[in-house]
């Protein structure tokens, strides 16, 4: 891989940190693992470079695809067009402690349709059908951080998501039976919370 002209024109310059994994050898961890990933028979045909660089406040990451066969390339491109560019919406909700932020922006219709044709998530998204509805009605960006610790010792995620249609956030209300609590904070802003979690 690393004789590979695309990839050293990728990860060549100035980063701190490089890592090159070829997906094919994820085939060492067993069929029950590999089973678990949707369209491996595609993803083994694929390479993937991560590169690390450590700037003033801040860590920033990138990430390259080779792909090894253009059908690895046709099928990782559906993936590539469930995503929409970010448009920053959501990110001046983040606090600046938190340690960890992960965002971007999904058409989350087209992400359930796309794993409703694999089997292993088609069989398990059968028994809970109001997940559909749920994901019909979030699009454009999210963003999920870390805001801390639980006294379990396990990290207290936030997730912020935009909203497509807003009869999502009553069919929620709705499925789960009076656990959920919605209360509106702002123009198409609304706050959840479950079970006293919020």
């Amino acid at each position: 891989l690393m004789a590979n002209k695309d990839l050293a024109a990728h990860i060549e310059g100035g980063n701190d940190g490089i890592m090159v994994v070829n997906m094919s050898g994820m085939s060492a961890m067993g069929a029950q693992v590999t089973a678990m990933i949707p369209n491996w028979n595609y993803m083994k045909e694929m390479a993937v470079a991560l590169t690390t660089n450590f700037e003033k406040g801040k860590i920033t990451g990138g990430a390259y695809t080779i792909y090894k066969t253009p059908e690895a390339k046709t099928e990782m491109q559906k993936l590539q067009g469930m995503n929409l560019k970010l448009s920053g919406k959501l990110t001046r909700f983040i606090p600046e402690t938190s340690p960890l932020v992960i965002a971007g922006g999904l058409k989350w219709g087209e992400m359930y349709n796309y794993m409703s044709n694999i089997p292993m998530f088609a069989m398990a998204m059968a028994y809970v059908p109001q997940v559909k509805g749920v994901m019909d009605g979030l699009e454009g960006d999210f963003v999920m951080y870390m805001t801390g610790m639980g006294p379990n010792g396990i990290p207290q995620l936030a997730l912020l998501s935009e909203v497509k249609d807003e009869d999502v956030l009553e069919s929620l209300i709705a499925q789960f039976g009076g656990m959920l609590q919605l209360n509106k904070v702002a123009e198409r802003q609304y706050s959840m919370s479950m079970d006293g979690i919020q």
